[in-house]
């Protein structure tokens, strides 16, 4: 206190009113008092508090950044899961295309993507103008249409083919699926009832083409999907009446 007196010269007080400055005065005492009536226990709880404050503080920081890590890993998984599914896609595409065609004996097929359209309304709301989109994402995948143009026919999708039609495009289209993604076996059972003679032939031609990936196991009557398999395994009855499981490899079958 006598080191602040000593610096404070006649100049600094010259002029100031002692009335004007009696509010500041007391508010200084005041705050002085309560200074020194500060308790020991305030200082290490304090102490604690900071401790804590510091802890939390790290931890903050800490979930701060592994929130940062995991948005730059979802958002590299979203762009690797959107280039192979596109990947994919194009690749389903291509192949339900090869064996539209061999089933139909020529004709166009396409798959094609349905994406969820937004709009904005005059006060900036979003409304999904896809049927069945609601709370879809901008950009994000709807449905997917498929496109069958039969050769000779300007038919655009499914809904216009015929029984047989449809049929064949379903075949050609789960054979674009276990083309790019086969499965160790696939059981078929009388997916080529509605199929013709020669639509059983084209049939039969590409089970005999992806058995090389895949191991069928087809119940059906049709004798050109028959001619096709490896083995046969069917119930006959005798003149007894007595039904009978018999079995044959058609390879062995021709060398005899």
């Amino acid at each position: 206190l006598i080191d602040i007196v000593r610096r404070i010269k006649a100049d600094d007080v010259l002029g100031v009113d002692p009335q004007a400055l009696h509010p500041q005065m007391i508010d200084l005492r005041r705050r002085a008092e309560m200074i020194e009536s500060i308790e020991p226990t305030v200082q290490n709880e304090y102490k604690e508090l900071d401790e804590r404050f510091e802890f939390l503080n790290t931890q903050t920081q800490d979930l701060t950044k592994s929130l940062g890590d995991l948005e730059r890993v979802m958002a590299e998984l979203d762009r690797r899961i959107a280039s192979q599914r596109a990947s994919a896609f194009e690749s389903l595409n291509t192949q339900f295309q090869h064996f539209f065609s061999i089933l139909f004996d020529g004709g166009k097929a396409a798959l094609v993507q349905i994406e969820a359209k937004v709009e904005e309304t005059e006060d900036g709301a979003e409304v999904e103008e896809s049927e069945g989109a609601r709370d879809i994402p901008r950009d994000t995948i709807a449905g997917i249409e498929i496109q069958a143009i039969p050769p000779g026919k300007r038919i655009q999708t499914v809904h216009t083919l015929s029984g047989g039609e449809r049929a064949m495009t379903s075949i050609a289209l789960l054979c674009a699926i276990m083309t790019i993604n086969p499965s160790p076996f696939v059981v078929l059972d009388e997916v080529d009832a509605a199929l013709d003679e020669s639509n059983s032939a084209r049939f039969a031609q590409i089970l005999q083409e992806l058995s090389r990936k895949v191991q069928f196991i087809v119940i059906t009557h049709n004798r050109a999907t028959m001619q096709a398999a490896d083995a046969l395994y069917g119930v006959t009855m005798g003149d007894d009446g007595v039904s009978h499981v018999v079995s044959m490899k058609l390879e062995e079958a021709k060398v005899i």
